[in-house]
């Protein structure tokens, strides 16, 4: 659906660019977090929203053809922003729920060990896809040709 709604906004060789944040996971407070996620939330896959860098599924969208852009982008916050995007989450526990107090304090606690000056910053960075869709003409490419034989 992404792909057929690319294709109907563009121009003719119009470009995408699709972006992603990319934790980075050689940092303890990056581990950590995972950590908390995995242990609290059933529906935690990873950061990213299971996006891997040349992730495969990238790959075949752009038939192979993309460049890849990427720069540092750690993200900051104080408290209550830190807390309020980590239950923002699709997979976050949500009030209500009986895990949800030791969660929200098992995630208060990693912002009071790691932040400094009342602000914690967060490994990070910014990967961008930058490719146009392979070219239509008459053939489908391979997320049409995957779709279509769902049906």
């Amino acid at each position: 659906a992404f792909e057929r709604e690319c294709r109907r906004i563009l121009r003719p060789g119009g470009r995408i660019c699709l972006i992603w944040n990319m934790r980075q996971m050689e940092d303890p407070l990056n581990r950590e977090a995972f950590a908390i996620y995995t242990a609290y939330c059933p529906r935690f896959h990873g950061f990213n929203g299971g996006i891997l860098p040349d992730d495969p599924r990238i790959v075949r969208f752009f038939a192979g053809r993309y460049e890849t852009l990427s720069f540092d982008h750690p993200l900051c916050y104080q408290k209550p922003q830190f807390l309020s995007r980590s239950l923002s989450g699709s997979y976050s526990l949500q009030q209500g729920d009986p895990q949800f107090e030791p969660y929200y304090r098992a995630l208060s606690e990693l912002f009071d060990r790691h932040a400094a000056g009342g602000r914690l910053t967060l490994a990070n960075r910014t990967v961008c896809y930058l490719g146009r869709l392979p070219e239509a003409d008459g053939a489908q490419s391979p997320l049409e040709r995957r779709s279509s034989h769902a049906g």
